[in-house]
């Protein structure tokens, strides 16, 4: 759990005596962004809109039946970047995350 983040720091006092219960973030699209250890990236972006991991969309999609893979979907993405790439991911640590 994160306790403060200069970040989010609002104005001394704007607060009053109440404190920050937490913090969302949150988006609209499946971008990954493949990284290694230092949080540098491997790779350019997989945008929401790249289209190159429909195949694996399909396969999910027939796999998992009324799931509804899209290719927008970070998933997709991910798998395909494993297959396409593999000496890359593997340099992820803990594997592919997405990040959106």
């Amino acid at each position: 759990m994160v306790r403060s983040c200069p970040l989010f720091a609002a104005p001394t006092g704007s607060l009053g005596d109440r404190e920050i219960a937490g913090v969302s973030v949150t988006s609209t699209s499946g971008t990954v962004v493949p990284l290694d250890a230092a949080w540098q990236p491997l790779a350019p972006a997989l945008m929401y809109s790249d289209r190159r991991a429909a195949d694996v969309a399909a396969e999910i999609d027939c796999r998992f039946p009324g799931l509804g893979a899209n290719v927008s979907w970070g998933l997709p993405k991910i798998v395909w970047f494993a297959r396409e790439c593999p000496e890359l991911a593997g340099r992820m640590p803990g594997g592919i995350r997405p990040i959106s």
